[in-house]
């Protein structure tokens, strides 16, 4: 976020994260500004180099795909990104987000077989878009779902905009390996939550005093679409053949097996060692990017 904040206070515009992929330089960034490049898009290219068929790797809650960026270097294949665009607006289904996405995967896909995978909000997405890709002919490598954190058959009911918030805030921290800032805090309590929050990410080093409130709100606005979008979303029967990966501190066996419950062509369950968060961290990294390329190189063989 402090990056984010960085980049406007040079430019004079909100760039998204991922164009740090594509530009890498200042004088990059700002042509990408001038030829009207800036926007976000639903495909964002993470690595071209490699060897075998593109992978799509679809957004979690907070909708980026930067959390992809050290696994890519690690699998030895293409990797794109699948990330919420501009212009969806603030009230969308999960349904909507498969079918947008499916349609951006479909044109940019070079042959007939797809891999696509996702962490947390993205597995169920992932699962969802593969649904759609066989519908129109295409063939799924396994899909790798990582982590699916809601129970598939739980009603999750109505989450306030302050739970909501709450949420945002331990996500922010546990992806960035610091305490939850609003730990003894009750934000429905608060006349001004989001105010209340922003400050308390400050107090907690987990944004910069030059993190601008349209970074904040910006980002606040895709996390809360898309956990209602995920909390409203009722997943059916997934014929392609999928992969359920979970964190040994993460996801409960309990939820797991509810999702394999979901699936006519489960072809293997793999614990790993860490929480929801930690399992994509350097020191992990690794074991899940062994995991990922056996599900695909074993299709090829």
């Amino acid at each position: 976020m402090q990056l984010v904040s960085r980049i406007r206070a040079a430019l004079g515009t909100t760039l998204p994260l991922s164009v740090l992929f594509t530009h890498s330089t200042v004088a990059a960034m700002a042509g990408a500004v001038r030829d009207g490049r800036a926007q976000r898009t639903t495909l964002v290219p993470i690595r071209s180099e490699g060897t075998g068929p593109t992978s799509y790797w679809i957004h979690p809650v907070g909708g980026d795909v930067v959390c992809y960026r050290g696994l890519a270097q690690l699998l030895g294949m293409p990797v794109t990104g699948v990330q919420v665009p501009d212009g969806l607006g603030s009230s969308f289904g999960l349904d909507e987000l498969a079918d947008l996405y499916a349609d951006a995967i479909a044109d940019d896909a070079t042959g007939p077989e797809v891999r696509i995978a996702g962490w947390s909000m993205g597995g169920v997405l992932a699962l969802e878009v593969a649904e759609r890709l066989a519908e129109r002919g295409f063939a799924a490598a396994p899909v790798v779902a990582l982590d699916l954190m809601e129970h598939p058959d739980e009603d999750h009911g109505e989450v306030s905009h302050a739970e909501l918030l709450a949420w945002f805030a331990r996500d922010v921290a546990h992806i960035a390996g610091a305490p939850d800032p609003l730990a003894g805090h009750d934000l429905a309590a608060e006349e001004d939550p989001a105010a209340v929050l922003t400050e308390r990410l400050r107090l907690g080093g987990l944004l910069g005093p030059d993190t601008d409130d349209e970074t904040i709100g910006a980002l606040l606005a895709r996390f809360t679409a898309n956990s209602r979008a995920l909390s409203g979303h009722r997943p059916g029967t997934y014929r392609a053949p999928a992969v359920l990966v979970r964190a040994a501190d993460g996801a409960s066996q309990d939820v797991t097996s509810a999702w394999a419950g979901h699936l006519k062509d489960l072809v293997a369950v793999h614990t790993l060692g860490g929480d929801h968060y930690s399992v994509l961290q350097p020191d992990r990294i690794e074991r899940f990017a062994s995991v990922v390329r056996a599900s695909w190189d074993a299709e090829d063989h």
